[in-house]
C-alpha cells in the first residue's frame, strides 16, 4: 500500500520539471490549458516527489534465504554448491567451487547434488559412477557434449559414438628457410612477354 501511494504521486509535470535545466513554473496537468482556477501554474519545487524508501528491504531483520531468515552479515547455504551472505542491501550469492566431490556426496547426498545444477555440472563424473536410481535426474541437468541418441529400448550411461578416431600424431616440423635464400619468381615473361 505504502508503494502505491507513492506510485500516485508520479506526474507528467514533475517528470518534465525533472528534466528540464531550468525549472520554472508548470500547470499540474500538462496537456491542459493553464486556468487560474482549474489548472493553476505551480513551482515545480512545489510538486511532490516519489519517496523511494518505499521499496527498501527492511534489511534490520535479515534477509530471507532458502526459506528461512538470516541475520545480517550471516552466511547460508541454499544448496550444497551455493553460499549467500545478507548484506543490507539484501542476499549476494555465489557458486562455490568444489574440491572433494566424494566429501560431498556423503555430506550432501546424492540427490541434494542432483538438484543442484552447479554441485551437478563439478560433479559429474562421481555421479556417474556411482550407483544410484536417479541418474536420468543427472542427465537433465549435466549438460553432456555429445548429443544423446533419440531412439534407445533403455536408458544407458555411454553416450559418447563408438566410431571416434583420434586426432593425428603432430608431425615432425619442417625447417623453415631462410629469408637470405628466398628468391621472388620471375614474372618478367608474363610481364613484358
Amino acid at each position: 500500500e505504502p508503494q502505491l501511494a507513492e506510485i500516485r504521486k508520479a506526474t507528467l509535470a514533475k517528470t518534465l520539471c525533472d528534466n528540464l535545466d531550468i525549472p520554472g513554473d508548470i500547470q499540474r496537468a500538462v496537456f491542459d490549458q493553464p486556468s487560474d482556477f482549474g489548472n493553476p501554474r505551480l513551482p515545480c519545487r512545489s510538486l511532490p516527489t516519489i519517496d523511494l524508501n518505499a521499496w527498501r528491504e527492511n534489511a534490520e531483520q535479515g534477509c530471507q534465504i532458502a526459506g528461512r531468515i538470516v541475520p545480517v552479515g550471516d552466511t547460508a547455504l541454499p544448496t550444497p554448491c551455493t553460499s549467500c551472505v545478507c548484506t543490507n542491501e539484501g542476499a549476494q550469492c555465489a557458486s562455490l567451487r568444489v574440491t572433494d566431490c566424494t566429501q560431498l556426496l556423503r555430506e550432501a547426498g546424492r540427490d541434494a547434488i542432483l538438484r543442484d545444477e552447479v554441485c551437478a555440472a563439478q560433479c559429474a563424473n562421481i555421479l556417474l559412477s556411482s550407483p544410484g536410481p536417479t541418474l536420468e535426474a543427472l542427465e537433465d541437468v549435466v549438460s553432456l557434449t555429445t548429443k544423446r541418441p533419440i531412439s534407445l529400448p533403455a536408458r544407458t550411461r555411454d553416450f559418447l559414438p563408438t566410431n571416434l578416431v583420434p586426432p593425428p600424431l603432430p608431425q615432425a616440423q619442417v625447417r623453415r628457410q631462410s629469408v637470405r635464400s628466398f628468391k621472388l619468381p620471375d614474372i618478367a615473361a608474363a610481364v613484358f612477354g
